[in-house]
């Protein structure tokens, strides 16, 4: 039926079903199986929801003057503040490592065999598509929320935009 199947994950419990659909699939079709995890971050190196939240609450200025008034910062607390963006950005880094294989290992369990694994960073539907390319996949998998439930009630959900704008199949699992 299908010889590749793209499934994207964030840890979710949504996500997790849609990776046992997609890995149960990949199973009965004798497909290739690539899964997917988007770190989307942003310039500061904070998680991109975390520094959309920091805005919102007002502990971040979005629009900093960093470049008129770094005469008057110290040295010091700049190179403290970018070693804690770079020591967060590392932490990202290896939750989504620890994610993505956990994922990989209930595919296996739930009957995959043939399965590429891959982290993206960057806006997720983007790096979702251009993965799903890559792998010339034939269907892109989805839960139907993932762990930005409150972003996606605002702007939209991923699944959403999947189905939208994928060239292929899309199946939103809930």
């Amino acid at each position: 039926m299908f010889t590749s199947i793209v499934v994207a994950i964030d840890g979710s419990s949504h996500s997790l079903r849609a990776l046992a659909f997609s890995a149960e699939l990949a199973a009965d079709s004798n497909a290739n199986l690539g899964i997917i995890y988007v770190v989307e971050s942003s310039v500061s190196g904070l998680p991109r929801d975390l520094l959309e939240m920091s805005v919102a609450e007002h502990i971040i200025d979005p629009s900093p003057n960093l470049f008129t008034r770094l005469e008057s910062t110290q040295l010091d607390t700049f190179k403290s503040a970018m070693d804690a963006a770079q020591q967060s950005q590392r932490l990202v880094m290896q939750l989504a490592e620890h994610i993505i294989e956990d994922a990989v290992r209930n595919a296996k369990v739930d009957g995959a065999e043939k399965i590429t694994r891959y982290i993206g960073t960057g806006k997720v539907v983007d790096e979702i598509l251009s993965f799903a390319s890559k792998q010339n996949a034939d269907v892109i998998v989805t839960g139907q929320r993932g762990m930005g439930a409150l972003k996606s009630m605002l702007l939209g959900s991923t699944s959403l935009k999947l189905a939208q704008t994928a060239p292929c199949t899309s199946i939103i699992v809930k």
